[in-house]
């Protein structure tokens, strides 16, 4: 499936691109997402693993995972019956790879374990697989979440440039101030290092999205109805 990106959303998708090891994926999603949104990322993740091993009875899964019906139920729809592919890309490697977790094997599925999966999972692409990439966003992340991680992304380039005035930003962006209260909290005070990691070799790939562009069309409404 070819999907035409914003500008926006190619600097996300370049953000990932350019993570080479499990720490840096830890410290810019710890940057760019509230813990809720990892943990849901990560169960969604396992979900579909679980799924394509042959766990067809949702309430197994539920009882293995703890996660919801509800979302069994989305995670099942985007793997089988929607055509971006992510988790099928993903899981495929994943398990060429041999970094999927066996719940055959009697280890502790903390919120841990499922984390370094799914931080695995971002560092499968290569340069030239930016759709795939997408494909795997779409799948495993609601519109919403991307468009909070594009927003989030976009403001901490705009801070990081000078941009110090949130009005400034919210004017440029439409991005609440809370939300920007909260880049810059975990672009200048955090001590995970993210943010300033991606944007500094953003920047010396000339991948940054320039400030008049920031109100970039989102396609991610678009795709998803």
């Amino acid at each position: 499936m070819t999907i035409k990106l914003s500008s926006i959303t190619e600097q996300l998708c370049n953000a990932y691109l350019a993570l080479k090891d499990k720490t840096e994926v830890e410290a810019f999603l710890r940057d760019l997402c509230t813990p809720s949104e990892i943990k849901s990322m990560a169960e969604r993740f396992e979900v579909a693993n679980l799924l394509m091993k042959g766990f067809l009875c949702y309430r197994e899964i539920h009882r293995l995972t703890k996660v919801s019906i509800a979302t069994i139920t989305r995670v099942a729809r985007f793997l089988l019956h929607e055509n971006y592919g992510g988790y099928k890309f993903v899981l495929k490697r994943m398990q060429t790879s041999k970094f999927l977790l066996d719940r055959s094997e009697p280890e502790e599925f903390t919120a841990e374990v499922l984390n370094d999966q799914l931080y695995q999972t971002f560092l499968l692409f290569s340069k030239d697989e930016m759709t795939e990439l997408y494909n795997f966003l779409l799948d495993i992340c609601t519109p919403s979440e991307i468009k909070s991680m594009k927003e989030r992304l976009q403001v901490a380039n705009l801070l990081q440039a000078g941009f110090l005035a949130y009005r400034e930003i919210h004017a440029l962006t439409k991005v609440s101030i809370a939300t920007i209260t909260r880049v810059a909290r975990f672009l200048f005070q955090e001590n995970y290092g993210g943010y300033k990691l991606i944007l500094k070799r953003l920047g010396d790939a000339g991948l940054l999205v320039k400030a008049e562009n920031s109100a970039d069309e989102d396609n991610v409404t678009t795709l998803h109805g």
